[in-house]
């Protein structure tokens, strides 16, 4: 599994990760067993690219509250009022990817660097006009492609 792979299953999964004590911890109601494999696979890199802590998050108030609130409610709206409040969420859910999947491009290029050989540089140059281009366009699809073949120019080094 691409470290690429591993965000998108991670972001489908709903899956938090956290850096504790120097220990990469997976979060959520239920761990996908392909995400626990892949996030052994790739933890050095993941452990640099994630903020360290010194202690599990505290719970949000806010968070925990509006959670009881969907709850109580649930089942209260109509179609059409469900159906306006899952497209919002469903455009904040995609401008949210949108934006891990750019910092995930940032973070491969910014770890590996540009190649060396010229072919090679000019390949990862046109693919990184890919992403800004997916991404101005808010093409979220296209967006997902570009990262992938991005992601794939850069030879993965051995921690």
């Amino acid at each position: 599994m691409t470290l690429a792979d591993l965000f998108n299953a991670v972001n489908l999964a709903g899956v938090r990760m956290a850096s504790v004590n120097g220990r990469l911890e997976l979060r959520g109601p239920a761990i996908p067993p392909d995400v626990a494999a892949g996030a052994a696979e790739h933890k050095a890199e993941l452990l640099a690219l994630l903020p360290a802590s010194t202690g599990p998050e505290p719970a949000e108030p806010d968070e925990t509250a509006a959670e009881r609130a969907a709850i109580a409610c649930e089942g209260c709206l109509s179609p059409a009022d469900a159906a306006v409040v899952g497209a919002a969420a469903a455009h904040e859910w995609d401008a949210f990817e949108a934006q891990q999947l750019v910092a995930l491009a940032i973070a491969v290029k910014s770890r590996a660097g540009w190649a060396l050989d010229d072919s090679l540089r000019q390949q990862q140059g046109q693919s990184a006009d890919k992403i800004d281009a997916a991404e101005l366009a808010g093409d979220l699809p296209g967006l997902r492609v570009a990262v992938r073949e991005f992601a794939a120019l850069f030879p993965k080094k051995d921690t």
